[in-house]
């Protein structure tokens, strides 16, 4: 991030359709030559890999609101998808100012996150989620420190989900105010919370490693109490100031004060707490003791009705509500009547925001993962008549994707795989995108499945990614996946984080394992290449992996932008370099691969927010 990103700047609503009108010009002519005079063709090697044009391009919605703050001026807003912070006018519903976030953070540079608090001094601190630190920023999101980061250390953390600000005690249990974060200690259901100073002097933490999960969090100001959104109590647990638990409040369900889902969102104002039941689509008002009081909201698109309802913020006689795929902010009053909508413009259909996996279906349409819609762009090789398939819901639901990661056609029919990543599993459709005889499969022994990929003989193969093994699926007739095998790598010193993968048709399986792309023979063989003999570079984060149809192993080298072709020995074939440029811009952490039936490549651009066609030769 360069300096002037730093500052917060007026919005320019024109900006990202400028740029999405820009690729498409550069893609509909096939673009000759590229930006600044550089030919679009990459030569290394023997072989090429060149732009042939640009299938889809930038689209996004007004806003994906994850997380608020506010005081008497502003609602502060962490908005994910579009890798902003925005102050929106509490007066005129408008955002005034915002601030840029990286999608691949430097040291100073401030990541993807989720909660935020304000201090007394009228400090925002923001969760900063990739870099496992807390950023401090002025209400004009001037930068002014940060503290934490990565490791199991005093002040060091592993998974951050939230921070929140209010008094508290310190580690001689004098009163003094406490930033508190809830940290997921390198697993998702051993959240510890870490306790600060707001100068960011590590204090300790609130009581031992608790079993809950992820932990959205608020100090109540006059109690003291701290009160800890958990989707395992599928409710939220109340702490005293001490770290002693007074009460645990909720359980799984659909009856007044019950829960389902992850409650995302957690606020105190006066005596009452309010918290999002996500999943039912509606805002729960307890007492401070955790009495249930009323509820408001219910799914649908109306006024006062909610898509994907997150945080929310409570203060000067209004809760303001993030609803995530609703693409907007829904203000009510203290007894939840709803008062207006603001934002809310949905996704075009024919762009994507941050594509993933991507595969090619027996008619020869191109399938891409759409990260932020939740849900699968489907559409000719030229990019035309795209349509979406699938849609975001309840974890629960079959058919329903929360944030997948990767897509495959089953062999011989039009049944879509979905390596469906948040709800750990396989979810399984119809053309249509409706769920496939409710089939979904996996959830009882995947963590975060990221690729798949099917085998010659119709097996499924998954990359259950942060458990660092591959593990192998029997599919039946209606789609239901049975667990035959499950292979570490053990022969090669163990997968790293494995990510993409595929399956030759000799019954080779490639996997992408951390930096370095991994083969295993059908007989159970592993090698493992750090690089391709004859290339300068070895990989650096590889995603996406494809066994092309002349045989040969094409890797999307994610961070070292740029696409690889090697023989099934490990011998370069081909590569773009990181500044070669297709279609105007050069490749920005590219993961998802797939061909087409005339032998072009399409590749998802992920961070370019964009779907490429290209061709190569060896």
């Amino acid at each position: 991030m360069t300096l002037p990103d730093r500052i917060p700047l007026p919005l320019d609503p024109a900006t990202a359709l400028s740029r999405r009108t820009l690729l498409r010009a550069l893609g509909a002519t096939g673009a000759v030559a590229a930006a600044g005079g550089l030919a679009p063709t990459a030569a290394h090697a023997a072989g090429t890999v060149r732009f042939d044009h640009l299938v889809l391009g930038p689209a996004y919605a007004d806003m994906y609101p994850t997380d608020v703050v506010a005081d008497a001026t502003y609602w502060y807003v962490n908005d994910n998808g579009r890798y902003r912070l925005v102050a929106v006018n509490r007066a005129t519903g408008r955002i005034d100012y915002e601030f840029a976030k990286a999608r691949i953070p430097g040291t100073d540079d401030l990541g993807t996150g989720r909660g935020m608090g304000i201090d007394s001094a009228g400090l925002l601190y923001v969760a900063d989620t990739i870099n496992n630190r807390i950023s401090v920023m002025t209400k004009q999101f001037v930068p002014v420190t940060s503290f934490g980061g990565r490791g199991t250390g005093p002040g060091r953390m592993t998974g951050i989900t939230d921070v929140g600000v209010g008094p508290g005690l310190d580690d001689k249990g004098r009163p003094t105010e406490v930033v508190y974060v809830s940290d997921k200690a390198g697993h998702q259901n051993n959240t510890r919370l870490v306790k600060f100073r707001t100068d960011g002097t590590p204090i300790g933490t609130l009581g031992a490693d608790l079993d809950l999960h992820y932990g959205q969090l608020v100090v109540d100001p006059v109690s003291h109490r701290l009160y800890v959104c958990d989707a395992i109590v599928q409710g939220f647990i109340i702490f005293a100031e001490d770290g002693t638990i007074i009460r645990k409040v909720g359980g799984r369900g659909d009856l007044p004060g019950q829960f389902k889902g992850l409650p995302r969102g957690i606020d105190v104002f006066r005596d009452r707490v309010y918290v999002t039941d996500s999943d039912n689509r509606r805002i729960q008002v307890f007492d401070l003791d955790g009495n249930f009081l009323f509820l408001f909201g219910k799914r649908g698109t109306g006024l006062g009705e909610f898509i994907g309802p997150k945080g929310l913020a409570v203060t000067q006689g209004s809760i303001l509500v993030c609803d995530l795929y609703g693409y907007g902010l829904d203000e009510f009053d203290l007894r939840g009547n709803p008062i207006r909508s603001l934002f809310g413009g949905v996704p075009p259909i024919d762009g994507v925001n941050k594509p993933k996996g991507v595969d090619v279906d027996h008619q020869g349409r191109v399938m891409v993962i759409d990260w932020w819609r939740q849900a699968i762009v489907r559409c000719a090789p030229d990019g035309s008549g795209a349509v979406q398939v699938g849609q975001t819901g309840d974890r629960k639901t079959p058919g329903a994707l929360t944030f997948p990661t990767d897509v495959r056609i089953q062999p011989g029919a039009d049944v879509i795989f979905v390596a469906n990543r948040e709800s750990n599993d396989v979810e399984v459709l119809n053309p249509d995108g409706t769920s496939h005889r409710s089939a979904f499969f996996g959830n009882k022994e995947l963590a975060h499945p990221v690729g798949i990929a099917f085998a010659p003989n119709g097996d499924l193969w998954v990359t259950d990614s942060p458990r660092k093994r591959v593990v192998r699926y029997v599919i039946d007739r209606d789609g239901h996946g049975t667990l035959v095998e499950t292979d570490n790598g053990a022969s090669i010193g163990g997968l790293r984080y494995c990510s993409g993968l595929d399956v030759a048709p000799d019954g080779t399986l490639w996997v992408t394992d951390g930096n370095a792309v991994s083969r295993r023979t059908a007989s159970g063989r592993w090698t493992r290449f750090t690089q391709a003999t004859g290339s300068a570079r070895s990989f650096k984060g590889p995603w996406g992996v494809r066994v092309g149809p002349d045989g040969n192993v094409y890797v999307a080298d994610s961070g070292n932008n740029r696409i690889v072709v090697m023989s099934p020995s490990g011998t370069m074939l081909a590569e773009s370099a990181p500044t070669d440029r297709f279609g105007g811009l050069a490749l920005y952490e590219p993961e998802g691969l797939a061909f087409g039936p005339d032998g072009t490549l399409f590749v998802a651009d992920t961070n370019n927010d964009r779907v490429l066609a290209l061709k190569v030769t060896v």
